[in-house]
């Protein structure tokens, strides 16, 4: 997913994606939230309680696991759309 046309991957599967959403973040990153949205604390008690899941522990890990999974999205989607370098 991306903005302006750009096609990136930003989570590999749907518990991940629920993990990044509990961060509260445009930029996906803890230490920029300065106020969360209503209901994030409903969701993250939803999040736990279905999932056993909470905010990825540790993203620098969830980002390096991320590029490898992109660089394999980008090789398969160049078949069917030109990709802008980024």
């Amino acid at each position: 997913m991306g903005d302006e046309g750009d096609l990136y991957v930003v989570a590999r599967n749907l518990p991940e994606l629920f993990q990044l959403l509990a961060i509260d973040s445009e930029f996906l990153d803890p230490d920029e939230v300065e106020e969360h949205s209503d209901g994030h604390q409903e969701f993250l008690v939803w999040l736990d309680r279905n999932s056993g899941l909470g905010p990825p522990e540790d993203l620098d890990a969830l980002w390096a696991e991320q590029k490898a999974c992109d660089e394999q999205f980008r090789t398969w989607a160049s078949r069917f759309v030109e990709l802008d370098d980024y």
